[in-house]
């Protein structure tokens, strides 16, 4: 009898968690999202050679980073042609200077904004841009 009660409260537990596994199941990625996850090194900051090889890691809700001093990470919150939004950006703090400095501040700005996005899928070029500050990664 003692049996039947574990199984009967095991199936009555399942049975009540149902609803909440279904509202938190990941919705499907959109095509580009799919197509851009992965990691990509820097190619460009506004037209210029970026110091230290900075890189991008695109998951499916987050992103991670080496700025060239730091290492970045955060939540993605929108990601689509015409827009790419993180937050929770946060990075470690290891003290940069000179270029380094400058480089790290320019790309935490594009990733601190409301961003527009475009992929040559031809060219293997993710261009991310905000403000007065552009990045374009390579595959």
């Amino acid at each position: 009898m003692k049996k039947y009660s574990v199984l009967f409260f095991v199936s009555l537990l399942s049975f009540l968690m149902l609803p909440f596994a279904q509202a938190n199941a990941a919705e499907p990625l959109s095509d580009l999202h799919a197509d851009i996850m992965g990691e990509w090194k820097l190619d460009t900051i506004n037209g210029n050679e970026p110091v230290n090889e900075p890189t991008l890691e695109i998951g499916s809700d987050r992103i991670s980073g080496y700025t060239g001093c730091n290492t970045v990470f955060g939540n993605l919150l929108a990601l689509s042609e015409d827009n790419l939004q993180i937050n929770q950006l946060a990075s470690t703090m290891m003290m940069c200077h000179g270029a380094e400095y400058d480089q790290e501040q320019r790309v935490i700005d594009v990733f601190t904004h409301t961003s527009t996005l475009s992929f040559d899928s031809a060219m293997g070029l993710l261009t991310i841009g905000s403000n007065n500050n552009t990045l374009v990664f390579k595959k």
